[in-house]
């Protein structure tokens, strides 16, 4: 396998079993080729204050793994004995719905790429990369499992909230499902952002949530069901309000799969409902009452300025 950087020279065996301090951030490496998995290890673990990384040779040892201790990062080659890693990944979402996940394979095409979109992979690299482009992306991938300061959410909600996201991720085919509060900030997050820029994607999306909340109140309306639908050449996006303090977004990619309007309406209502009293649980938003007979949802609307596209995040094999 070429990596396309200088060469190490590994001083001893890979170790599987190399336990830093608990309290850091983890990563899981899921390769059985053992010197690419000590190369990708020690590239971590070369980092100053960098995360605590095991490495295993199969997907069966990973889910071990994954019963016993919780992983913010999981990445992965694609073909294994045994298990591949697509299904790892499926596996490891279930298990872990909070896990951010890499995939690396060498034998890319577009049927695995657009798998890779669907199940939410975080960055899908194919054979042969850069290690400074791996460190980054890892890098990436565990700041933003990384909880902020004074987040709002405690770990038992944001693990129950990601829960509903992944199952509404999984019913509507939405390649990434994102639970943020009034200002903007990212809570939870489930699947992919895909090439967007997920910072300024909420951005746009919150100036959504509060204009239908101004609508809301203009109308002397509480607690309402409010969907706002942007549908583009590329991209398919819906945001709802959870409450008055927080709001979720769904993404798609209209080149893996389309959304339909109904069935993202029925089910974002449903775990909207869910929500709203999971995240009153703290004190964070006042739970709702039902109302009497069910609101109709919004208009459709357009996000109020268009989403900016990043970088690709997903390059082909």
């Amino acid at each position: 396998m070429d990596l396309r950087t200088q060469p190490v020279t590994p001083t001893a065996e890979p170790t599987t079993r190399d336990r830093r301090p608990v309290g850091s951030q983890r990563v899981l490496i899921v390769e059985d080729e053992s010197k690419v998995a000590f190369f990708l290890q020690e590239s971590l673990e070369a980092l100053d204050g960098g995360p605590q990384v095991v490495s295993v040779p199969s997907a069966e040892e990973a889910l071990h793994e994954l019963t016993y201790t919780t992983y913010e990062v999981l990445v992965t080659d694609l073909r294994m004995p045994g298990m591949n890693g697509l299904e790892l990944i499926r596996r490891a979402q279930e298990m872990q719905p909070g896990i951010t996940t890499i995939l690396i394979t060498a034998y890319g095409s577009d049927e695995v790429q657009a798998e890779a979109a669907q199940l939410g992979v975080f960055h899908y690299f194919a054979k042969p990369f850069h290690i400074d482009d791996f460190v980054e992306t890892v890098l990436k991938a565990l700041q933003q499992s990384r909880p902020q300061p004074d987040a709002p959410l405690t770990r038992d909600q944001a693990d129950r909230v990601a829960h509903r996201l992944e199952e509404l991720r999984q019913r509507v085919g939405a390649q990434g499902a994102f639970l943020a509060d009034e200002t903007g900030r990212l809570l939870v997050r489930q699947g992919s952002s895909m090439s967007l820029n997920e910072e300024e994607l909420l951005g746009c999306a919150r100036e959504s949530f509060l204009s239908a909340g101004r609508m809301a109140r203009y109308l002397g309306e509480k607690h309402v069901f409010n969907l706002n639908y942007y549908q583009g050449t590329v991209y398919d996006l819906y945001t709802a309000g959870v409450g008055e303090r927080f709001f979720l977004t769904l993404t798609f990619d209209r080149r893996v799969r389309s959304s339909q309007i109904g069935l993202v309406c029925l089910y974002t209502r449903q775990i909207v409902e869910q929500l709203v009293p999971l995240l009153a649980a703290t004190g964070e938003m006042a739970q709702p009452s039902r109302p009497d007979s069910p609101k109709p949802a919004s208009q459709t609307i357009s996000l109020p300025s268009p989403i900016p596209q990043a970088g690709g995040l997903v390059e082909s094999g």
